[in-house]
């Protein structure tokens, strides 16, 4: 049985790379890698009863529209509409991806009648690892804001409730931000 899969890598890249595959690093870690995880798994989702899914996004996906977050299917490796490479754009871009990716499982989910609850949520911006691949600007701001960011424990409070609250009481297809 499978009762949680927890999607939670991520990743902010500070130079532009490709996966094996062609797709912009942050969008292959970030999303790709959730949706091959996802289909690969998903008869034993499918098997067990009221399973879910877990995705952690961020409130990233909400940049502004001067960051022009928004996702081209025609063009997931930017090439035709951006030219100069912009890290927090790409993360912002997976987290959108993310969001959008739990929007369509729950309608699947609903639509096929299996007892599966997908579910992406905001755990906080937390005090880890996860910004020292950062360089320039975003360093600097982050190194100003570590001390008041969340800890670990703070962190975490998100992703348990979506992960520990009974099935029932989750919203299919739901973003979750501050428990």
């Amino acid at each position: 049985s499978l009762d949680t899969l927890y999607c939670n890598a991520g990743l902010i890249s500070p130079d532009e790379k490709k996966t094996e595959q062609g797709f912009d690093f942050a969008m292959g870690v970030t999303h790709f890698g959730h949706y091959l995880m996802v289909h690969e798994l998903l008869d034993l989702l499918i098997s067990t009863s009221e399973s879910r899914v877990v995705t952690t996004s961020s409130e990233a996906h909400r940049n502004g529209p001067r960051d022009n977050v928004n996702i081209d299917l025609q063009d997931f490796d930017w090439k035709k509409s951006h030219t100069k490479y912009n890290a927090m754009h790409r993360y912002s871009c997976s987290k959108l991806a993310n969001v959008l990716f739990t929007v369509g499982l729950g309608d699947l989910f609903d639509k096929k009648g299996w007892e599966i609850k997908a579910v992406s949520l905001h755990p906080g911006v937390v005090r880890t690892g996860f910004f020292r691949e950062v360089k320039g600007c975003i360093k600097v701001v982050i190194s100003l804001f570590l001390p008041i960011l969340w800890d670990s424990w703070e962190g975490s409070q998100t992703s348990l409730l979506c992960i520990l609250s009974p099935w029932n009481k989750l919203k299919n297809g739901k973003y979750y931000n501050r428990c």
